[in-house]
């Protein structure tokens, strides 16, 4: 093949990094790569620009400027400077030093003779999903064939209905949904497939999450790394069970539950750059299901480090384990728990030395087989009686 060469004229130019190429750019979506190419035209200038002119010279909507804004931010690309200490107007954009983002540690640990990994990161392929009109089926085994399976349905959340195409189509014709789809596209940088768009549809009217707490769910799931409509539904489903109705509402939720998370491994001298699925797991277990605040957890887990256990989080497990089962909900429980455990073995220490006292003076005097002669006795007695 014939070999191109350049020509032109000289002109001024603008860096970009590597590590933004090799490790940013093919992951994220087009239309955001742009705004950060700009973005570092202009930084490169010197000159100021408004939300506004970086919409109409990017030709799109000053939304879009402000979530491919916010997608940077959540990378660690940019950031933004304020004035005001209330940190709620933006004065200005800082390119970040781009550094080599770390890989996910995937974990794998031994439990009870089970092996866990998160599936959480690998996403199923939805988008090969089919749906079908609603027809009966002619065996069991045909329509498990057919079937995806679908997310266990929340206890507190109503079921996802399955929609036909059809029905789909006529959906999507609202102009929020619309926007959203767009958004979830721009986010997770791929085209909705049927599946997914039944997902979204799901959460914003069955679940009836307003505009702006389904934009808040998808820019969160994108900052964590979690592209998977199947996690959405979940994080979606737990904030319909703790009654999330506000964007506000939301980012307090989360930033107090993923602080849990880090605060738990930290305790317990976990050396991860990210949550671990069975940190997840453990948490979810012990606020959700036992119902402990997140002091009441970081106690366990400090008890179990002290312990010295070989595996503190099963150790803290076990603690909240028997806390639950005993009622536990305060601080002033645990201690009228503790007590009730020193005393326990104060009781039991002065009968397990009585008993092993009496066993050594036994054991001190050597017990004699006295049958035959109580029996001669027995016999010369009856001699003489007669």
């Amino acid at each position: 093949m014939q070999e191109l060469k350049f020509t032109g004229e000289s002109e001024t130019f603008s860096g970009i990094s590597n590590i933004f190429i090799d490790h940013y750019m093919a992951e994220s979506n087009g239309e955001f790569v742009k705004l950060y190419l700009y973005l570092v035209r202009l930084s490169a200038a010197g000159r100021p620009v408004s939300v506004q002119i970086l919409a109409d010279l990017l030709h799109c909507t000053d939304k879009d400027v402000c979530r491919g804004i916010k997608y940077w931010v959540s990378k660690g690309v940019l950031s933004l400077t304020y004035s005001d200490k209330s940190r709620k107007v933006a004065d200005g954009i800082e390119l970040r030093r781009l550094r080599v983002p770390e890989p996910q540690p995937t974990e794998v640990i031994l439990l009870a003779g089970e092996s866990f990994t998160d599936d959480l990161t690998e996403d199923e392929d939805v988008a090969a999903e089919d749906f079908f009109e609603d027809e009966p089926e002619t065996s069991t085994a045909a329509q498990s064939q057919k079937a995806e399976p679908e997310t266990a349905p929340h206890p507190d959340a109503p079921e996802k209905t399955r929609l036909t195409p059809k029905r789909l189509q006529e959906l999507t014709r609202d102009e929020n949904l619309q926007n959203l789809m767009h958004e979830a596209e721009a986010y997770f940088n791929h085209m909705l497939a049927p599946a997914e768009i039944n997902t979204l549809h799901y959460i914003y009217r069955e679940l009836a999450f307003s505009f702006d707490l389904c934009e808040f769910l998808l820019e969160y799931t994108a900052s964590i790394g979690k592209t998977s409509f199947r996690y959405m539904e979940a994080v979606a489903r737990e904030w319909f069970k703790q009654k999330i109705t506000t964007r506000e509402a939301a980012e307090s939720f989360t930033l107090n539950y993923n602080a849990l998370y880090y605060s738990v491994q930290r305790e317990l001298g976990l050396s991860y750059n990210s949550v671990t699925s069975t940190t997840k797991t453990y948490a979810d277990k012990w606020t959700n299901e036992y119902g402990f605040t997140k002091e009441i957890i970081l106690e366990a887990c400090r008890r179990a480090v002290q312990k010295n256990a070989k595996r503190p989080m099963e150790y803290a497990d076990g603690i909240l384990r028997d806390w639950h089962k005993n009622g536990v909900r305060r601080f002033a429980d645990i201690a009228e728990q503790d007590a009730g455990h020193k005393t326990a073995r104060m009781e039991q220490k002065p009968a397990n030395k009585s008993a092993s006292n009496a066993e050594k003076k036994t054991a001190a005097f050597p017990q004699t087989d006295m049958t035959a002669q109580m029996k001669e006795i027995e016999e010369l007695y009856f001699n003489i009686a007669n």
